[in-house]
């Protein structure tokens, strides 16, 4: 199980499984940053935030500052410390914000928080675009210990549609379990 990604690790030297899903995430992403003021949050050790090169500006946030420090030493971007659910950030100052595998992170509470924090950060018809764990047929979560809250599928889907005109939305397998690809605008 890969948590934080860091391109030194065995796990993405190899190009394990998690390599892989790791690198996907962001070229989903990459389809909607061109030419665009984009935020990554949370962004770990910004390795995947580096990958969005056809943004004007891309910031990344995270709430390590051990992450936030090794993303300013190795990548290109403006690499701030932060919380999810409070983002320091003026309204409407991004054209995309990115939230890769980050929504479970937080507790359910702090993810109704975060969604209305990356509303008003986003401008108005900008896009959200992300992906989530979400809990297997069963009702199994991954197992992660860094995980506050995984998401029924059902669930997650409403949160996303009252809040967001959904653009895509992926049921796909994930490194360790299945995972939700979307894109929704603001």
């Amino acid at each position: 199980m890969a948590e934080r990604a860091y391109p030194e690790e065995l796990a993405y030297v190899n190009k394990t499984k998690y390599y892989h899903v790791f690198i996907e995430r962001y070229k989903f992403g990459k389809k909607y940053t061109k030419g665009k003021i984009v935020l990554d949050v949370p962004c770990g050790s910004g390795w995947g935030t580096s990958l969005i090169d056809n943004a004007n500006e891309v910031y990344g946030v995270d709430i390590s500052l051990d992450a936030i420090q090794y993303a300013r030493s190795h990548f290109k971007g403006i690499f701030l410390q932060g919380s999810m659910h409070k983002l320091l950030f003026e309204d409407n100052k991004f054209d995309v914000a990115l939230c890769f595998e980050g929504i479970e992170h937080i507790t359910k509470e702090e993810g109704v928080i975060f969604i209305n924090e990356i509303k008003r950060v986003v401008k108005r018809d900008g896009l959200i675009v992300g992906s989530a764990p979400i809990l297997n047929k069963n009702g199994e979560d991954t197992g992660n210990p860094y995980h506050k809250f995984e998401y029924p599928e059902d669930y997650l889907k409403i949160l996303l549609e009252e809040n967001f005109e959904v653009i895509e939305y992926i049921n796909e397998k994930g490194g360790d379990g299945p995972i939700i690809y979307f894109a929704l605008k603001n």
